[in-house]
């Protein structure tokens, strides 16, 4: 029996199908992490990875500035130290 495809918002269970998958197969292997997640097809997968990976990106720049932001000493600012 064939699981109807779903559309928009991924549910929490495909999301964790969708991390399994990753895990098994590894990025770009999206026929054999359907697998995983039944009510997606193929392309589907690779836009949520698409999607996914962005994401991951951009958190993962953001701890990057605020590692650097807080690594340097804050200097107090006074109206005499600009003089």
């Amino acid at each position: 029996m064939r699981v109807p495809l779903n559309s928009g918002t991924w549910t929490d269970e495909e999301h964790k199908g969708f991390l399994r998958g990753l895990e098994v197969y590894g990025h770009g292997n999206w026929n054999a992490m359907a697998v995983f997640v039944l009510s997606r097809s193929p392309p589907q997968i690779e836009a949520y990875a698409q999607d996914y990976m962005a994401e991951k990106e951009t958190a993962h720049d953001l701890q990057q500035v605020a590692l650097v932001y807080t690594s340097f000493p804050r200097q107090a600012s006074t109206s005499a130290s600009r003089l």
